[in-house]
């Protein structure tokens, strides 16, 4: 199963991302490539928060982050190879140094400590550290904002981006649970696991990446995904419960 999720997560999603790319952008190559890049970055660790949320399989979606974590540095160039056409010189001892301290190191240490206190800081993570968690996302999205705010021009371009770069976020969820019917142990826990590691991706990652290797424009679609993915996952929760009470 951790396998077929990886499948979807790096050649799922970067397929529906070109078509969509091709249909509303057949003439803005960077735009494009931006779709492409928030496709093919690494799973975001707030997917394993979801899945817990919703009461899904938080032991799956925990296995495909932390494998995410380690083949990203072997995936990733490859696909910008195909994309770009050149390889593109990126430090992926140090990039998989990051994803570690990014995700993997911190959830383990997050599971050493609820085994070790008996999930006795339950209420803490939902009271004082959900509150401190939510703002500090905030930060982090003003962050990556600011550093493209100068190419976003209120027009109906940006309108047009806002809504193509919605439907591909909501792509990212539904390409989730359609995955999930090849599964023959399909279970609402493993549909949620699905959901959420397909759906949600490291933006801050792909910010910083595109940001650091092409031009600003390439990042302006992967921070705008970072207004949608957040909210998205919300709205795919209630619609899993209205589903599960049926």
């Amino acid at each position: 199963i951790p396998l077929w999720m990886l499948f979807l997560v790096h050649f799922g999603a970067p397929v529906v991302a070109w078509i969509v790319g091709w249909i509303f952008y057949p003439s803005d190559y960077l735009m494009r490539l931006g779709f492409m890049i928030s496709s093919s970055i690494p799973v975001a660790v707030t997917s394993i928060i979801w899945t817990s949320l919703t009461g899904g399989n938080v032991a799956l979606a925990l296995v495909v982050v932390t494998l995410d974590t380690l083949v990203v540095p072997l995936l990733l160039p490859a696909i910008l190879l195909f994309i770009v056409g050149q390889a593109i010189p990126i430090d992926y001892g140090h990039m998989i140094i990051q994803l570690l301290f990014m995700v993997t190191i911190p959830s383990m240490i997050g599971m050493a400590i609820n085994d070790l206190t008996q999930g006795k800081l339950k209420a803490f993570t939902e009271t004082i550290g959900g509150f401190t968690s939510k703002l500090a996302m905030f930060f982090v999205i003003l962050i990556n904002s600011a550093m493209v705010a100068p190419e976003i021009t209120w027009s109906y371009a940006i309108i047009k981006l806002l809504l193509v770069v919605l439907l591909l976020v909501a792509l990212g969820y539904y390409l989730g649970y359609l995955g999930s019917f090849i599964i023959k142990e399909r279970s609402n826990g493993i549909i949620q696991a699905l959901i959420y590691n397909v759906g949600m991706r490291n933006i801050s990652f792909g910010s910083l990446l595109s940001l650091a290797y092409f031009p600003p424009a390439v990042a302006v679609p992967i921070t705008l995904a970072m207004i949608f993915q957040q909210p998205a996952a919300a709205v795919v929760s209630y619609i899993l419960k209205i589903k599960l009470k049926k």
